[in-house]
């Protein structure tokens, strides 16, 4: 989640740059299916696109595509995929190359977080992994996130700043920033074969059938 935030943050200094704009998108929390991103980017790689606005159809043939009559279908299915992107983060780049202030950059932010899901799409993510610890420190990585929004609001709220140093600033709370959870078990017993159990801070250890 960390890296689709500062993704966001480049994709408005930069455009969209390869770097900034697969950086975000593999993270896997924008709206596109992970096949979309594999043929866009085959494309974008194919055809040397360094970035742009990506309101303007493509038009290079789709690479390496036989038969040639399925070429023009290809390059439909990047074009939606484009305007799907296009749709999404063109209007939060200008939204954020106009924001001034860290107030206004913030807010930006965390407004499309949620009015795209992406808070909960992160969340459901990791919810599938059926890991209790994993998902409980996600939880407070988000609670985290949030919380660094509102520090930057309230230390400097409509101090000017630009998104450069917006961006350093945020990723540097990013770094910084610190969870605790609470053990899931005040103690705990772990069974298994002696080769591939692993835990920290060990108190006691048994080996059944060694004298």
């Amino acid at each position: 989640i960390s890296q689709y935030i500062l993704a966001l943050v480049d994709i408005a200094k930069e455009g969209f740059t390869y770097d900034a704009l697969f950086k975000m998108l593999k993270t896997g929390l924008s709206h596109l299916e992970k096949e979309e991103v594999d043929l866009l980017e085959n494309y974008v790689l194919a055809n040397g696109i360094k970035g742009g606005t990506y309101e303007k159809p493509f038009v290079y043939p789709y690479p390496n595509i036989v038969p040639e009559e399925m070429k023009a279908e290809y390059l439909e299915k990047t074009n939606e995929i484009r305007e799907k992107i296009a749709s999404v983060y063109q209007p939060l780049r200008v939204q954020l190359e106009n924001a001034s202030t860290a107030e206004d950059i913030s807010a930006a932010l965390y407004e499309h977080l949620e009015a795209h899901g992406v808070l909960s799409r992160s969340l459901s993510f990791v919810s599938t992994l059926e890991d209790l610890e994993v998902l409980k420190e996600h939880e407070e990585t988000l609670k985290g996130i949030i919380t660094i929004f509102d520090d930057l609001v309230e230390v400097l709220g409509k101090e000017k700043l630009s998104l450069e140093v917006y961006g350093d600033i945020l990723q540097q709370a990013m770094v910084s920033h610190k969870i605790a959870l609470i053990p899931l078990t005040l103690d705990q017993v772990i069974l298994g074969d002696v080769a591939r159990v692993k835990s920290d801070n060990i108190r006691g250890l048994y080996i059944l059938g060694v004298n």
